[in-house]
């Protein structure tokens, strides 16, 4: 399916607000709305074809890890296959839609998409996606010395903490007010402000908690400078929001209207490996993600080239 999975992803990069697989075959003009959606109907791995882009980039040595998810909302859409009212963080209320669990590495200014799963209302578990994608991580892709995980508190459960320690990674993670630190919750700890304390988290397992404000935040390397820790946390997992904001405004995650589910599953891969797209050319041409994509729309004749070269070559 790479003659259909090329021009897919290129559509994807070089043109400006897609609002549907119709809106696609115009602009292609080569290839047809069936032609496009047989594309999402066959029987290929989304996870593969990630792998396959991400492998051009990604550094099999040191990096962080970040665990982040997010909605795709179809407010308007009624009776999709796999969608219904689940949390949405951002807005804090449920939403119509389905999620995506990310995993994404992260070295310097690099950021990819490394492992997805989506996140469906009556399916499994977020935080046991999580786990699932770590054990790809580790199992599969053959991460080495990996220098940290990052998550929220959503995915701050004791499974995970211990799932991450016995890789021999470090963790670092927000956890919420009513966990208990030491035998005591922590909303119950009266010393305010900013402070940093070894201690153990209710499962036995030993953390630094860091208090900033009124938000704590924990790591498992105990001997780490708690202002850089929290740093570190805060930096990094801004890189993610960025790729959410990236996959959503400049490459259009949400248009789709199929009501398919595995469309949706074949779509999100094609989305995330147009962002690992960008991603390497934002990378040689020294450009923002978003002076990039205005780069590739402006000029797609200058670039048209080597983007279909590259793509050809992992699709």
């Amino acid at each position: 399916m790479s003659h259909l999975i090329t021009p897919y992803i290129l559509a994807l990069l070089i043109y400006q607000k897609i609002t549907s697989i119709s809106q696609m075959s115009r602009f292609l003009g080569t290839l047809s709305h069936d032609r496009l959606t047989d594309l999402l109907d066959s029987n290929w791995d989304g996870q593969t074809l990630l792998n396959s882009f991400a492998s051009k980039l990604l550094n099999l040595f040191g990096g962080y890890l970040i665990i982040d998810d997010t909605v795709i909302s179809k407010p308007y859409s009624k009776l999709l296959d796999g969608f219904g009212y689940i949390y949405d963080h951002s807005q804090n209320k449920a939403v119509y839609g389905i999620g995506i669990v990310l995993l994404v590495w992260t070295k310097g200014t690099v950021r990819l998409p490394i492992a997805f799963k989506v996140y469906r209302k009556w399916g499994t578990k977020r935080t046991d996606l999580a786990l699932e994608l770590l054990s790809y991580a580790r199992n599969r892709l053959k991460l080495k010395k990996i220098e940290g995980v990052l998550f929220d508190s959503w995915y701050s459960s004791k499974r995970l903490l211990k799932r991450i320690r016995d890789y021999g990674w470090h963790f670092y993670s927000q956890v919420k007010r009513n966990r208990c630190f030491n035998g005591v919750q922590l909303k119950h700890y009266t010393l305010g402000g900013f402070w940093h304390m070894p201690g153990t988290l209710n499962g036995d397992i030993i953390v630094l908690m860091i208090r900033h404000y009124r938000k704590f935040y924990i790591t498992s390397k105990i001997d780490a400078d708690w202002q850089q820790a929290y740093s570190l946390y805060r930096i990094r997992r801004q890189s993610v929001e960025e790729v959410f904001r990236i996959l959503k405004k400049e490459l259009c995650l949400s248009f789709l209207g199929d009501k398919k589910e595995h469309h949706w599953d074949h779509h999100i891969a094609l989305e995330l490996s147009a962002f690992v797209v960008l991603e390497k050319f934002r990378i040689e041409n020294d450009l923002t993600p978003y002076r990039m994509k205005e780069e590739l729309i402006c000029r797609r004749e200058l670039y048209e080239n080597d983007l279909l070269n590259f793509i050809s070559q992992c699709a």
